[in-house]
C-alpha cells in the first residue's frame, strides 16, 4: 500500500512538568476535557483524501490516573482507553531525573533546570527546548510515523482528519502555524507578530520523521 494511499500517523510529544516538590496525583478537570475532546475528534473526510490519526504521547514524572476508567492502568507506559479508530492517548511515566539524562546524552546540562528543589527549576526552560524533543524522544517514533509535532493540545480539536493527510503534507519537512504575537489589526484582522524569514509558531509546529528533521536541535 502506497503511503499516500494509508492513513497518516502524526505523534504528538507533550512533556509535563508541572508539579514541582509535591507533584499532583491526576490530571485537572481542564485537562480531562482536553483530553476526551481530543480523542474523539473524528471528522468526516473530504475530497477523498486519506485523513491521518494523531497518537497524544503525555511525558510525566507525577502520578497520573487516566481520567476514565482504563484498563491495564497502572503501566510506565499506559494507552488510555477510547473509541476504535479513535485519536490514541498514551501516558509515560517520565521522572525529570531521566529528562536530564536525556539531555545530558545531547550534551546538555540541565540537572539545575529539571531539580525542582532549586530555584532554577522551570524558568521557562520547557518552552525552549521544545524543538528537541524528537532527539530527546527518538525512542518513541518509530517508523510508523510519517511525522512528529509539538503544540497545544486544545489547538487540534476539530477536522483534525482533513488537516494532516499525505496529500497536503508529503511536500514539507516542516510546517507550522503562524505567530500570534500581533494578534488583531485596527481593521480586525489577525497579522503574524513575527516578521522574521524563518517563521515559528509554539502552538503548532510539524516535521518530517526523519533522522535530519529529529536531531536538527543538535
Amino acid at each position: 500500500m502506497l503511503a499516500a494511499e494509508s492513513p497518516l500517523q502524526v505523534a504528538f510529544l507533550s512533556l509535563q512538568t508541572r508539579g514541582g516538590l509535591e507533584p499532583k496525583k491526576g490530571w485537572s478537570a481542564e485537562n480531562c476535557v482536553a483530553f476526551h475532546t481530543f480523542q474523539r475528534s473524528r471528522p468526516q473526510s473530504s475530497g477523498g483524501a486519506v485523513g491521518g490519526r494523531i497518537d497524544l504521547w503525555l511525558l510525566h514524572h507525577f502520578e497520573a490516573p487516566p481520567c476514565w476508567p482504563s484498563p491495564g492502568w497502572p503501566a510506565t507506559v499506559h494507552r488510555w482507553a477510547g473509541p476504535h479508530r479513535a485519536n490514541r492517548i498514551y501516558s509515560r511515566v517520565t521522572p525529570l531525573s531521566e529528562v536530564a539524562a536525556r539531555f545530558a546524552a545531547i550534551g546538555m546540562n540541565m540537572s539545575k533546570a529539571t531539580n525542582p528543589a532549586l530555584r532554577e527549576f522551570g524558568r521557562g526552560w520547557i518552552m525552549g527546548c521544545k524543538p528537541l524533543l524528537g532527539v530527546l524522544f527518538a525512542d518513541l517514533l518509530p517508523e510508523k510515523y510519517g511525522f512528529w509535532m509539538y503544540g497545544d493540545l486544545d489547538g487540534l480539536f476539530g477536522a483534525t482528519r482533513d488537516l494532516f493527510t499525505w496529500s497536503r503534507l508529503h511536500d514539507h519537512d516542516y510546517v507550522t502555524g503562524y505567530s500570534q504575537e500581533g494578534r488583531f489589526d485596527a481593521a480586525g484582522y489577525v497579522r503574524p507578530g513575527c516578521q522574521r524569514d524563518v517563521h515559528a509558531s509554539g502552538p503548532l509546529q510539524i516535521f518530517r520523521n526523519s533522522e535530519a528533521m529529529r536531531s536538527f536541535g543538535r
